[in-house]
């Protein structure tokens, strides 16, 4: 046993102490990219998220096909009594864009830039239940478009945006989100 007398914590509370069990749906939604040098003062509040996107300060996807996987992590052993410690999660959020812009090729420039200037956006993704999970600023996309073989077939954006986190992510509610980013304007 590990366990030193001094570090006690307690538990947290469970929920399996119900009759029943409640299950969190799937669906990655939509993406949004905000300016690094913008912040939210309450993320929760659904007046402050059509502020910004009026401002050109958040813009967000169309509707996607997206999941988040299990997170992978970075272990390292710090002592030769204990076992490996978590040092490091990494998250992925994988994504198929199958919007386009026929007409201007909005799309994938709005990819490009993305992909391209990344640096200089913050991340996050919504569920379809209006969960936000972000901003995260330590993140990197890699973005391609994907053309089928067969002339049925679809052209469409693929990605995965890979980004760091502490543990479980846990998202804001933001009633209306979806409703409210389908609003967006393009990036300029």
């Amino acid at each position: 046993m590990y366990c030193i007398d001094d570090c006690e914590q307690d538990l947290p509370v469970s929920p399996s102490q119900t009759c029943t069990t409640e299950k969190r749906r799937g669906g990655g939604r939509r993406g949004a990219f905000m300016k690094c040098n913008k912040s939210f003062t309450d993320p929760t509040d659904p007046a402050e998220w059509t502020a910004k996107i009026e401002a050109g300060d958040v813009v967000a996807t169309g509707e996607l096909l997206g999941q988040k996987p299990k997170p992978s992590f970075t272990k390292k052993k710090f002592s030769s009594a204990r076992p490996e410690e978590v040092t490091g999660v990494t998250e992925q959020f994988q994504f198929k864009d199958f919007n386009a812009s026929l007409d201007d090729n909005g799309d994938l420039v709005f990819w490009d830039t993305i992909q391209t200037n990344y640096q200089r956006y913050v991340y996050g993704f919504v569920d379809d239940h209006d969960n936000f999970y972000g901003f995260y600023d330590n993140w990197s996309p890699e973005i391609g478009s994907v053309i089928e073989e067969d002339v049925d077939g679809n052209t469409y954006v693929d990605g995965v945006l890979t980004f760091k986190s502490s543990g479980v992510l846990v998202p804001v509610q933001v009633p209306g989100l979806n409703n409210i980013l389908a609003t967006t304007k393009k990036l300029p």
